[in-house]
């Protein structure tokens, strides 16, 4: 199967068994080039190779996605209990050139990094880190310069990354640091 989707092109090829248990031996690739999405929370290309194959009675989610020239709106993140399925992960996502965060209430930040999605959904090991090249944050009404800031993927069997951020603003002649550190559920503000 293949097609194009906002000016990029995408293609799915592989194989299967269905049996009485279900879809087995089955092996999928997913090209994407330059494929446009555009919807609320995300706008611009992705590119990448990814395959879906059984490994050890278990899905296994392999391969590259790259994001650059893209805009992303996180949203509130919502509260995720424990998968009630399991597949294998081994998945690079890089972070190129041209990637910004944008929320016209609360951000706008150009990134750039590495992140390496391995173990499994239910335990995953995660790693790398997606660094600020420049941006700004608002609080209260107030607009920061981002001086320092990263996303860091440590946390042990987790899928939430720990923020570090430092930005200042100056009022009239005072300026006024702003801290954010710890998990994204727990972040601190000082």
């Amino acid at each position: 199967m293949s097609g194009n989707l906002g000016g990029g092109f995408y293609s799915l090829e592989g194989r299967g068994r269905l049996t009485g248990n279900g879809f087995k031996e089955y092996q999928l690739s997913l090209n994407l080039d330059n494929l446009g999405i555009k919807s609320k929370y995300f706008t611009g290309p992705v590119n990448g190779k990814l395959s879906l194959t059984e490994a050890a009675g278990k899905p296994n989610l392999s391969g590259k996605i790259v994001f650059e020239n893209d805009t992303v709106n996180i949203p509130a993140l919502p509260e995720f209990g424990e998968a009630s399925w399991d597949a294998l992960l081994d998945v690079d996502v890089e972070v190129g050139k041209k990637v910004r965060l944008y929320n016209p209430m609360l951000y706008d930040i150009t990134t750039a990094g590495h992140v390496h999605f391995g173990g499994s959904v239910k335990e995953p090991s995660v790693t790398g880190r997606i660094g600020v090249v420049r941006g700004t944050v608002s609080y209260l009404g107030t607009q920061f310069k981002v001086t320092e800031g990263r996303a860091d993927f440590t946390q042990v069997a987790s899928f939430e990354p720990v923020l570090r951020l430092s930005a200042q603003a100056r009022l009239l002649q005072t300026i006024v640091n702003l801290s954010v550190n710890g998990p994204v559920r727990s972040m601190e503000f000082a």
